[in-house]
Parts: C-alpha cells; structure tokens; sequence
C-alpha cells in the first residue's frame, strides 16, 4: 500500500522536518567572449619525471538535459570525432605527436558539456593541440563524417538502449538515474526514458549534414570554452598537507579552552558511539530471512547439447528480446604457460588492426553497425569435481540481433583468423 508507506515515512522520519520553500532553479553560466585557458596542477611522487604526463583538454558549453535530442547527437559526435579507433581528431592528434592517447565526452547537466582530453601530453603542446582540434573540426565540417561510422556509432547506441543490461546494477536503478539527471534540475524526468524521439531526431544525421552542423555550432563558433592544461608537479602533495595543517593550526589557535574541550569529548563520543555493538533488541528488528524462505530446489536453466561441423556447442534458449548471444570458448592450455600472460594483448590487439578485408577503422564501424559488441580475454574454468584444478580458455563473447547473426559470425571470423599482426607501427599504437 503505497499511501501506507507514505504514511510511514513520514511520521517516522520527515514529520520532524519542517518543509521549506522550492529550490530556486539554477542561474545559468553567462557565455564567455573568448575562450579562456587555465592551468592546474596534480600531485606525483618526489623526484618522479613529469614528461609526457599532462593532460590537456578542450570543454565546451553545449545543449543540456532539457533536450534529449541534442544531448543524444552530441554524444554521438564525441565518438565520430575522437573515439573510433580511426576517428580523424584521434588521427590527427597522434600524426602530430601530441600525447598517447584521446577520448572525447558529453556530460548530460543543465549546462551539457562537449570535452576533449589529451593524456600524456606536456604543457608546451597547448597551443598546438588547440590548432590541430580547429583544423581537423574545420575539415570535417566541410568534407563532411563518414556515413558508415555515423550509422555504427548509432546502430550500437539503439542496442545498448534496447537491451538495457547494465551489469549487476538493477534496470530500475539506472533508469532513476537516467531520470534524475534532468529532475534535479527541475526538469521533467520522462523524457529521458523515451529514448524513440531522440533516436529519430539523431538518425538524420544519415541523410543530412546534422553532425557537422552541431560540430560547426558548439566547437568552431562557439566561445563559451575552456583550454585546461593540468600538469604533474613533485612535491605538490607534502605542500597541501602542510597548507592543510597551518590552516587548521590557525583556527584551533581562534578556539578558546572551552570550545577544544568540547570538540575533543564530542569526537570521543562519536568514536565510542561508532564502536559500540548494536544491542540484540535492535538487530532483532532487521528482516532477516529463514531457511524456510528459501527454495532448496536450484533454478533450472534450459540446456541443450549439440554438434556443429564436430564442435560441441551449449544451446540456451531463453527469451532475449531477439538477441542471440554467442560465446566461444578456446583451450589455451595449447600455449605454453610461461607465454599464456601474451593472450590478453593478443585479446586486447584482436579487433583494433588490418584484417584480410578492412581497414581497422573499418572493422570497428562493421561491427557497430551490425553487433552488439565483440570481446575477447583470457577466463579460467575448474574442472568438474576438482575445484583447485583450473583450466585456461580464450573467451571470445558476442551479441547481434537474430537477422544479422550470419554477419556477426563473418565479422567474427575475419576478426579471429584474418587479423594482420605484421603492422608493428599499428600495435605500437594499440598497446601504448
């Protein structure tokens, strides 16, 4: 009963609360002339080299949670433009030189914020970073995105939606999240769930130049930005803590006897408080489930053993909203033990290099565009009966709606036997 729970609540807890007056809605940042450039720095160790250890990143105001369309397409942009294995502003940043890697983010508030961050860049690549992001911004306005990679970016995004797996988190717990993000902004806090319109509004962009035109709006004309260059300094740790002491030396020294008498017994009271077992009268109150409550029967999941072309395979057929989910599962115990620890770079390399067929940028956009996703690693599995005995296995986990399983099986394939490990330039990038 809801209104009984209501009930509850508030004569146990927020009847001692006085209601106050609505939050006032936020004001908004007032737009900036130019873009403003600030420096910052973060702690490492003594005597630890700062080379190639900045970051460097561009953030700039654009859109917000009162428009979900917007804020879908944004995000969309960040991943054509920088995140793709072969996004042209990643591939403009590592033929220039300038730090290890890049990522690219839309961060959803009253005021969304388009970043791009450098890593492991210096401080004397600022400027340069700032001319190779409006050049290549500048180019790809003009020549216009790749179609495949926008339809990729998309097709993966419309997966994840649909299939709502967000790990051991509840579905209903993220969705309040999801919710929030423009509730707390006293926003409405449906349409945020009502990802349909956004997905139309964002798959213009497949027909018209609507990225590039967002991209032209919210980076090339757009002042309301910040050029942040945060670099490593030594040292920098001891001198907080020391500030951190004299601060708390000067206001212990404006405290009279009296006043540290008394936060002295109040932190002793709250230590004692925090170490005193709770008495059995209340931990009685807790719910606690019986062994009555509990099915000794386990659940039983269907499972069906079957053969294909001599490999055994574990059919599962479950209701998955018309996702097959497919997982392979290799005996490495064919490799030697002391090179096993080479699997998981081999894992890591697998999918982000030349095969026989594709470009790497363009095996990454295939499979966007017809999966939900491929992974590879290195699991471990015991043996029945002897749990202390386990057996090494390449993992190879895949996903795709049940009308593009054969594409997911060819770009499987092609990932898994036609990958051209030869490109040493190309690993040294994949592997850092």
């Amino acid at each position: 009963d809801t209104l009984e729970e209501l009930r509850f609540i508030d004569e146990n807890y927020l009847h001692e609360f006085e209601r106050k007056p609505p939050v006032k809605e936020l004001e908004e940042q007032k737009p900036f002339s130019k873009i403003k450039q600030v420096k910052d720095f973060y702690p490492v160790g003594e005597g630890e080299g700062v080379k190639d250890k900045t970051y460097l990143e561009l953030a700039f105001v654009a859109g917000g949670v009162d428009d979900q369309g917007l804020s879908m397409a944004l995000d969309v942009l960040s991943d054509v433009l920088v995140n793709l294995p072969a996004a042209p502003l990643r591939r403009a940043l590592q033929d220039a030189g300038i730090g290890k890697d890049a990522y690219a983010s839309y961060d959803e508030m009253k005021q969304g914020v388009f970043a791009v961050v450098v890593k492991n860049a210096n401080a004397s690549d600022a400027e340069r970073f700032r001319k190779v992001f409006f050049d290549t911004v500048r180019k790809v306005v003009e020549k216009g995105f790749s179609k495949k990679d926008i339809e990729g970016v998309i097709n993966r995004k419309e997966f994840l939606l649909r299939e709502a797996d967000y790990g051991g988190f509840p579905k209903g717990l993220v969705y309040t999240y999801f919710s929030t993000r423009s509730w707390m902004f006293t926003g409405d806090p449906l349409p945020a769930l009502r990802y349909e319109k956004s997905l139309a509004y964002v798959r213009q962009a497949l027909e018209k130049p609507l990225l590039e035109q967002l991209a032209s709006k919210y980076l090339l004309e757009n002042t309301h930005a910040v050029l942040a260059v945060v670099e490593p300094k030594p040292g920098l740790e001891k001198e907080r803590t020391e500030e951190l002491r004299k601060k708390l030396a000067e206001l212990k020294g404006k405290l009279g006897k009296a006043e540290i008498e008394r936060l002295v017994r109040q932190t002793a009271e709250l230590r004692k408080w925090q170490s005193t077992p709770d008495r059995p009268e209340d931990i009685a109150k807790i719910p606690m489930l019986s062994l009555s409550d509990l099915d000794p029967k386990a659940e039983e999941f269907p499972l069906e053993q079957k053969e294909v072309a001599g490999v055994p395979v574990l059919f599962a057929p479950q209701q998955t909203n018309g996702i097959i989910y497919l997982k392979l599962l290799f005996d490495a115990r064919v490799v030697p033990q002391q090179m096993l620890w080479l699997l998981p770079v081999l894992a890591n390399v697998w999918g982000q290099m030349d095969t026989e067929h594709y470009g790497y940028g363009e095996i990454a956009t295939e499979l966007n565009i017809h999966t939900g996703g491929l992974s590879l690693g290195l699991a471990s599995f015991p043996r029945p009966g002897e749990p202390d005995n386990f057996q090494p296995k390449l993992e190879v986990a895949s996903k795709a709606l049940v009308p593009k399983f054969g594409k997911l099986v060819e770009l499987e394939g092609e990932v898994l036997l036609k990958t051209r490990l030869e490109d040493t330039a190309r690993l040294r990038e994949v592997m850092g």
